[in-house]
């Protein structure tokens, strides 16, 4: 994304040609994300014939990321458009990824939008704004290929020792549920999709929802029905608790609620993936910490503690798991990981007491490995056509 008069130097063409930047936006509900890698080609060359899945960390190395909370989902539950507070604050955020791309000459990128878009009727404006303000193109993508995408980037935290899994995406418009089969060997997996569930219920569509009446616990209830209610459904067709029996299905999550609890139950002082992405925690710990946050939340509504956008709140609830550095939440921060706590404990006790694998990744990964991907298959055909050019010769 170089301005035309910018162009770069022959040492820095040789480098761009050998170790190629490519760039994966996530706009979400309520995020923005960003995340650069660079690929190493001769890492491509050396891997080609291997197994595929194990191969991208390899292949390519992150340099630069960026994220940012932008609300763009918020109220439209209600409203059905994109609010104009909204479309500036996503805006804004997207100008700096716009920076970060012109500053590493990216060679290939993907931007893609979520479900805030794809419910919004004026969906079109953002598209239209982001376009001529920071052209990067967006692109809405169905529900389907966010699960595909997904799926692609919590791959490697996918393990081949059991045959089955449910992978659970809380996402901010709506929270997907995809039942796995897992085949092959560590050094070359292949998973595939037996089937798959959207519930209506994220953490921002649910926590708008009852904002009017967030200290009421009773509403929170009608939530955790239908979401159990739902869960029993697709378990149920697709024979889910014989095989949770048997131990042969392997629980992963993906989602900032997941990851932020993960650290809770760790007692981190400040959040550091390496130590939440890929591990396994008990269900009954993660369960305890979205409960404690759910009354927390409600006692502090009910009592007026907070005001909304006030800094502080879960003062009482930092000091019970001695994290008195881990502060400064917002009261609707507070608010979404409520709402998180709702869906996450709701499916977990539809599942059972089990071991659940947190990762730290998702949509923005899966376009990585797309796109390199795509860059292998290009070396391919790049390597058959030298190969006979030189047999000819």
């Amino acid at each position: 994304m170089m301005k035309k008069m910018d162009f770069p130097s022959l040492a820095l063409l040789n480098t761009i040609s050998h170790f190629p930047k490519i760039a994966a936006i996530d706009l979400g509900t309520n995020s923005c994300r960003l995340v650069i890698a660079l690929v190493d080609i001769t890492s491509l060359h050396r891997n080609f014939f291997k197994g595929k899945l194990e191969q991208y960390n390899n292949n390519m190395r992150v340099i630069d990321s960026f994220a940012k909370i932008v609300g763009l989902g918020e109220l439209i539950k209600q409203t059905g458009v994109l609010s104009k507070d909204a479309i500036e604050r996503t805006v804004s955020a997207l100008y700096i990824c716009k920076k970060k791309l012109e500053q590493n000459y990216i060679s290939k990128m993907r931007a893609v939008a979520t479900e805030a878009c794809r419910q919004a009727k004026n969906s079109h404006v953002l598209l239209e704004k982001v376009k001529e303000e920071t052209e990067i193109e967006l692109e809405i993508i169905p529900p389907k290929e966010e699960a595909r995408l997904v799926l692609k980037g919590c791959s490697g935290v996918i393990s081949e020792k059991k045959k089955y899994g449910i992978l659970l995406d809380i996402g901010g418009g709506s929270t997907e549920v995809v039942w796995l089969r897992v085949n092959g060997t560590e050094s070359n997996k292949l998973i595939s999709v037996i089937d798959s569930m959207s519930l209506p219920y994220g953490i921002v569509t649910l926590n708008d929802t009852y904002s009017h009446n967030n200290s009421d616990p009773t509403v929170y209830s009608i939530a955790q029905q239908s979401i159990s209610q739902l869960m029993q459904f697709f378990m149920a067709k697709n024979r889910i608790k014989s095989l949770l029996k048997k131990d042969m299905v392997q629980i992963i999550t993906s989602s900032g609620t997941v990851t932020t609890f993960g650290s809770l139950v760790l007692g981190m002082k400040y959040y550091h993936r390496n130590f939440v992405d890929g591990k396994e925690f008990k269900s009954e710990n993660i369960i305890d910490v979205g409960k404690d946050l759910l009354a927390r939340y409600l006692l502090n509504s009910s009592n007026n503690v907070l005001a909304k956008g006030e800094t502080g709140g879960l003062s009482g609830y930092v000091e019970q798991l001695n994290m008195k550095d881990l502060k400064y939440f917002t009261h609707y921060r507070m608010g979404l990981l409520a709402s998180g706590a709702v869906i996450i404990n709701s499916v977990l006790d539809s599942i059972g007491s089990c071991a659940i694998k947190i990762a730290d990744r998702g949509v923005r990964e899966g376009i990585l490995y797309d796109i390199v991907d795509e860059i292998k298959n290009e070396q391919s055909v790049s390597w058959e056509k030298d190969w006979k050019r030189k047999k000819n010769y």
